[in-house]
């Protein structure tokens, strides 16, 4: 090779490197923004592809790190964003400049979506001294301190957000949900009316409503305000468990147990509490409508997930008999007829009386019985014992039997009988002693049965 040329070379292949070089440094931001408006198109999955192969050519790009954790984030792969917004801590890449706020913003989500809402509210506070007069970080943060209990700092963020927007409907709703958590329904009714007239379409804020609602005993109005909660899938389950609860309240048996049933075909794990939750009460609505088999289908399969869950051990140990005793099971589960009907018998088999007048509901049956007639000399006073025949679940107090005693008296009462299918208070036991009372109790009548 001539000589001359190798000059001619060597200034082509600077001229190359340097074009390389000067393309790259155009290229490079314009596929760096590639990214930001895939993520803005919903495309992830090709945002991640550029952005690790952008981080691949240059570690040091730091815009690409921060893309990258973003997309991550949308697929809710939070460890890997986690990683990127890392590498951006260690480099100190934001801090000072314009773009710290999105990526605290995006930190603070980031640390939500993992679970670790202290170090997501050091980013929100952090925050409220890069930009003081946004609302929508001192609602984040005080929906954070509601979670943590911090009734009196979740009250200053609200209040905050509300003074710098009256019209933000999110901080309408962190207020109403922190004076719900308080009791205050009537200024948590007030705030949750103006989230829902600054943000119609927030599904959400008619959940609030309708508990709102539910805790003054306003249930037509509940059901109604979670009937359009459930338009959020996020709600949806919780509104038909509220519903049901309503109705259940309402004595509106059937209507109750079809909003469960919608409540569990929304579930999406069985041993997170709504579900949990919505088993307890359909549970107790059958337990109500004397349907014990459903009910104690539902309170064991609590069991099997959370053994301890309320007094769900309770129940399974009260009605662990109804299989081997079917007649206990009949005195437990039958209709109000047949109830009276059963009472009968045995105040005729068992304690050897007639009946001379019977009246029930579906709780308790009460009867007034006497000797029966081949027993008494007709010479010899009629002596007339009242029978209380009950089926709840809930102990017989000691008021209960006060009472009766002064019933007693003025009625020409010589006995009183109490059978129950549950117990007797110890203080119920101590008042019968010496007096004219027999408790027979859930061991005793199902011995009696």
């Amino acid at each position: 090779m001539p000589l001359a040329f190798i000059p001619l070379i060597f200034v082509g292949v600077v001229s190359i490197v340097i074009l390389v070089a000067v393309l790259k440094a155009i290229l490079a931001p314009k596929k760096t923004e590639e990214v930001k408006r895939l993520i803005e198109e919903g495309e992830y999955a090709q945002a991640i592809k550029i952005g690790k192969s952008l981080i691949d050519r240059d570690n040091e790009n730091i815009l690409a790190h921060f893309y990258l954790g973003k997309a991550y984030m949308c697929v809710k792969k939070y460890q890997l964003a986690m990683e990127q917004f890392e590498f951006l801590v260690s480099k100190s890449a934001f801090h000072g400049s314009t773009r710290e706020i999105d990526f605290r913003e995006s930190m603070a989500e980031l640390y939500l979506a993992l679970g670790q809402p202290e170090e997501a509210l050091k980013e929100y506070l952090l925050l409220e001294t890069l930009e003081p007069k946004n609302p929508t970080i001192w609602v984040a943060a005080g929906n954070i301190f509601i979670e943590r209990g911090k009734t009196d700092q979740a009250l200053k963020q609200f209040n905050k957000a509300i003074e710098l927007n009256g019209r933000n409907a999110a901080a309408r709703e962190g207020l109403a949900k922190l004076l719900i958590s308080m009791k205050q329904y009537i200024d948590a009714k007030k705030e949750i009316s103006l989230a829902i007239k600054y943000e119609p379409n927030k599904f959400s804020n008619y959940y609030y409503l309708g508990k709102i609602h539910r805790e003054q005993q306003n249930y037509a109005d509940a059901v109604n305000a979670f009937e359009k909660a459930t338009r959020d899938p996020a709600f949806k389950q919780k509104a038909f468990l509220e519903r049901g609860i309503c109705y259940s309240a309402t004595k509106q048996y059937d209507k109750a147990i079809f909003e469960f049933q919608r409540s569990l075909s929304n579930s999406k794990q069985s041993d997170d509490n709504d579900t949990l939750y919505t088993r307890y009460f359909m549970a107790q609505t059958y337990e109500n409508m004397r349907n014990l088999d459903k009910a104690i289908e539902q309170w064991e399969e609590i069991s099997k997930v959370k053994k301890k869950f309320k007094d769900v051990p309770a129940k399974l140990t009260e009605y662990q008999d109804l299989r081997a005793n079917d007649h206990m099971k009949d005195y437990l589960t039958s209709s109000n007829a047949e109830f009276i009907e059963l009472c009968k018998g045995i105040t005729v088999k068992s304690f050897g009386l007639a009946v001379a007048e019977s009246s029930g509901v579906s709780d308790c049956c009460t009867i007034k019985a006497v000797p029966d007639a081949k027993d008494t000399f007709s010479n010899v006073r009629t002596q007339t014992t009242l029978i209380y025949f009950f089926r709840s679940s809930d102990p017989i107090p000691e008021q209960f039997l006060r009472r009766q005693q002064e019933e007693m008296k003025s009625g020409a009462i010589t006995k009183c009988i109490i059978c129950t299918s549950s117990i007797f208070t110890s203080s119920a036991e101590a008042f019968a002693e010496g007096r004219p009372f027999e408790l027979i109790d859930k061991n005793k009548l199902s011995s009696i049965m």
